[in-house]
Order: structure tokens, then sequence, then C-alpha cells
């Protein structure tokens, strides 16, 4: 029988076959179902991450606004710290940070 006749016949698959089939259909669908959950848990850490940083920026942030406002005789910092808070406010590596992680979730 040559290979354009097959083509025509009739596909009837054995039992085995279909279960064969139906168990390999499974074991991809779990790997596949397993790379996704990791996938997923490592973005929400990441998110996780990404929040507490903001948190923690916006706290800076914060302190070196009501360190602008105030009178001096209040103010708790030396010029040196209001410095390095400038200097980690400002710098732009957070924003550098979470545009490369925008760009790298958008280009997936």
């Amino acid at each position: 029988m040559d290979e354009m006749e097959r083509i025509s016949e009739d596909f009837n698959p054995s039992q085995q076959d279909l279960h064969n089939a139906r168990i390999e259909e499974r074991k991809l669908y779990k790997q596949y179902r397993r790379d996704e959950a990791e996938k997923d848990n490592i973005h929400k850490i990441f998110k996780i991450f990404l929040w507490i940083l903001a948190i923690g920026l916006g706290a800076i942030f914060m302190v070196r606004i009501v360190h602008f406002v105030i009178p001096p005789h209040l103010q708790w910092l030396a010029p040196e710290q209001l410095q390095e808070i400038d200097k980690l406010l400002f710098t732009g590596f957070a924003g550098t940070f979470v545009g490369r992680y925008v760009n790298k979730l958008y280009n997936w």
C-alpha cells in the first residue's frame, strides 16, 4: 500500500493507544501547569519586593519632604544624612530597576 492510499483510510486507534495518549497528555499538561505556577510564584514574589521597595522609598521621600518644610530647630537628621537621602532618591536607580522589569514583562 503506498503512502497516498494510507492517507484516505480510516484511523481507528486501539484502546491501548488511546490510553497511552491520555497518559502522555496528562504528563505534558501537568508539567505545563507546574511551569506556569512556578512563573506565577516568582512574579508574585517580585511584585511583593517592588511594593516593599516602593513603600520604603515613599517613607524616605516623606521624611525628606518633612525635613524641607519644618523649621531647622525641629530637624533631626544631619546634613550628611539628608545628602545621602537625596542621592538615594534622585539618582534614579529605582526607576531604572522598575523600568527594566516592566520592559521585560511586556516583551515576554
